[in-house]
């Protein structure tokens, strides 16, 4: 399909029929071996496991009606020893945190994805209610127990002269590196994605050499959108195509 659709960003064809025709080819496959589809796509050798499920409890950015920059917050049951007992624990925690935000005067209306959108506008205080959800659910906030991941969108807060308006503050790149690992050092934060702007390719790279090691990152890409070569591409973060 890539080679019949002949652009770099699936305009002929479209990524949404794209998509879609994968999909319904690869169930076509599967039926034909006479296999479940998760069977059909385990590699060789692999044993098949369920990911984490991550609870988007909290929303800010383009998906909320507050001055939140940070477009999602979510909480991951890491520590759960199975799926259930992981939906268990997000549930709980998402009630714990309505609870809390109540309890502080502070609006439980819902945002585009369902996620509370209380009229907060600094992350860190963020991170600290659902810390504190997470204590108040009867869980250990970090690998052990709950932790919590992040989506920023920060392509939706950088400023065209390349700098970043967090709050009210306007920081360069590396300033918002810097928040990034006081964050990561202050809270139990294991997943950050597009923590820098789609093209802010000098950015991604010191951002991993600081914190690649420590912490999942992703930076979203759409459709596969042409990007300038990178001197170093193995040193940035792997995109995450939507």
């Amino acid at each position: 399909m890539i080679d019949l659709d002949g652009t770099v960003n699936k305009s002929q064809l479209g990524a949404n029929a794209t998509v879609g025709a994968s999909m319904a080819l690869a169930r076509a496959l599967a039926a034909s071996a006479g296999l479940p589809l998760w069977q059909w796509l385990t590699p060789s050798g692999v044993t098949p496991s369920l990911p984490v499920p991550h609870f988007n409890v909290l929303n800010g950015g383009v998906h909320a009606p507050n001055l939140l920059d940070f477009q999602e917050f979510m909480v991951a049951p890491v520590g759960a020893p199975s799926m259930a007992e992981a939906v268990r624990a997000g549930a709980e925690v998402y009630s714990a945190l309505r609870r809390e935000l109540s309890g502080r005067k502070l609006s439980t209306g819902l945002g585009d994805e369902g996620g509370f959108a209380p009229e907060v506008t600094e992350p860190e205080e963020v991170l600290r209610l659902l810390v504190q959800a997470i204590s108040d659910a009867g869980y250990k906030a970090g690998a052990e127990g709950v932790s919590i991941a992040l989506d920023l969108a920060a392509s939706e807060f950088r400023e065209p002269d390349g700098r970043y308006q967090v709050a009210g503050d306007l920081l360069s790149s590396g300033d918002m590196i810097d928040r990034l690992a006081l964050i990561t050092e202050q809270f139990p934060v294991h997943s950050i994605e597009d923590g820098l702007g789609e093209d802010d390719e000098d950015g991604w790279i010191a951002l991993t050499a600081r914190l690649g090691s420590t912490t999942n990152w992703s930076a979203t890409t759409s459709s596969a959108p042409t990007r300038p070569s990178s001197p170093a591409p193995s040193r940035a973060a792997s995109p995450t195509p939507r």
